[in-house]
């Protein structure tokens, strides 16, 4: 994780009276405490955005200790002050993370989005008796799930309805039904868990990009994106650099799909990129946090394909991980082709790729290193041919067999990403829960459609 873009950040100070505090009794270790923040964040290093005025109200905090082998040897855990002591030597890995208390009344939460913040960091070593302090850059660490509907009026928005579980059963507290498609929908957070959202402003036409901190105010125009007829547009925020990167289809035949670069800095529609050093043949994108550049383009058999950017003077790209390599060498699926990808997510690791394939409705797992390096190199996936299209009546809206047809990635956390998923002729939409330590679809929650499954 990043310390240079840090979000909120958290001084776990020593607070003791004596050397023997300190010592905490046991000989050759050292005592550390942690304290809940108090007053207003402090501004991120790298930051093309202002940041929150306060923290948020976090809930009882876990604190882990790894050592170099991934052992957790310490544990801490509570509200209010944690303590916990090391052996000395080192080097070490603290893991934090805490839930964040949500308002009553979502109209003045300051974080509706989040479902928890948290923050790793390394502490090369300790020596028996000594004291330090310990920033821990507090971010994103999961957050809801945001259910897309849509109003109508001057701006034709988005609202996203935040879920902080899957429901359990029909139907969910939210609008009945989602009046646009998910093509339409693109969003992403920043390291405060602030939502990024593209808004269509039917009055002036052309989309703009806002910049939401509470669930119903329309939020803070970031800038003038493209004309209004635009469909395809793909929204990625840069936590190395603080700035946001939005990809568009353009009416250039020779430059079909533009990126622009936008640093915060005017009201203007941001810095184009030029495509031919992209070569984007879709407006999909999504950034890690080295600051890699994951999108789809065309290989030179006529293929979809993937690749990496890194950002610098020519954009340097990475060999193309084909999709036909994907489903034949992963999946072991021959005679089709991927006409098209539904959306990509960097997490963790690992690229998420949402896809489908003749019968089969697929995501597809893969470390950022393989893709960058053009391999599948520890890859895996879940889905398949589980559902038959056309089939007498929608299959069951809680299976967790397979996939309907996966559109949108709407959340995401250290083990869990959720995948908006609808039945092909629109009766059902359904959230999609995907457990990636168990590598496998663990349930699932319909939120929009008729329940006829009894």
């Amino acid at each position: 994780m990043k310390t240079a873009y840090c979000g909120f950040v958290l001084a776990a100070a020593l607070v003791c009276a004596s050397c023997s505090e300190l010592y905490n009794g046991q000989s050759g270790e050292g005592t550390f405490v942690y304290m809940p923040p108090e007053g207003p964040a402090v501004p991120a290093q790298g930051s093309s955005f202002d940041v929150p005025g306060k923290f948020p109200a976090l809930g009882s905090a876990r604190l882990g200790v790894y050592n170099a082998s991934g052992k957790m040897i310490r544990e801490a855990g509570g509200s209010g002050k944690l303590e916990f002591s090391l052996p000395a030597g080192g080097p070490y890995w603290l893991d934090f993370s805490a839930p964040v208390i949500h308002d009553l009344n979502p109209e003045t939460d300051p974080f509706p989005f989040v479902k928890s913040f948290g923050a790793t960091v390394k502490i090369e070593k300790v020596t028996a008796g000594s004291s330090r302090e310990i920033s821990l850059p507090l971010r994103v660490r999961e957050t809801a799930i945001m259910v897309p509907y849509s109003t109508d009026g001057e701006v034709n928005e988005t609202v996203f309805v935040p879920l902080y579980e899957l429901p359990a059963e029909y139907p969910v507290p939210s609008p009945p039904y989602l009046d646009k498609g998910t093509e339409e929908i693109c969003f992403d957070f920043d390291p405060f868990g602030r939502l990024f959202a593209m808004e269509n402003i039917i009055n002036e036409n052309s989309k703009y990009v806002y910049r939401r901190d509470t669930l119903f105010s329309q939020g803070t125009r970031v800038n003038t994106l493209l004309p209004s007829s635009t469909e395809e547009h793909g929204l990625a925020f840069n936590v190395l650099n603080g700035r946001l990167y939005y990809a568009y289809l353009s009416s250039i035949p020779s430059h079909p799909y533009y990126l622009s670069e936008y640093d915060g800095s005017s009201s203007g529609p941001g810095t184009p990129i030029k495509n031919g050093q992209l070569n984007l043949a879709s407006a999909l994108i999504t950034i890690d946090e080295e600051g890699f550049l994951y999108g789809v383009v065309i290989d030179q058999h006529d293929q979809l394909s993937l690749t990496a950017r890194k950002q610098g003077a020519y954009w340097a790209g990475s060999p193309v991980l084909s999709m036909k390599s994907i489903l034949e060498d992963l999946l072991e699926v021959k005679g089709y082709a991927v006409e098209t990808i539904a959306d990509l997510k960097a997490l963790n690791g690992y690229l998420y790729i949402l896809f489908g394939a003749g019968d089969g409705k697929y995501c597809a797992a893969i470390p950022l290193e393989s893709v960058r390096a053009g391999t599948l190199k520890d890859a895996w996936f879940a889905g398949g041919a589980a559902f038959e299209e056309g089939q007498t009546g929608a299959p069951d809206p809680y299976s967790t067999a397979g996939f309907y047809g996966p559109e949108k990635f709407v959340g995401w956390g250290p083990d869990r990403l959720y995948v908006y998923d609808v039945w092909y002729d629109d009766s059902r939409h359904r959230i999609v829960e995907l457990n990636l330590r168990d590598r496998k679809i663990s349930k699932a929650g319909l939120v929009a459609g008729v329940d006829n499954s009894n």
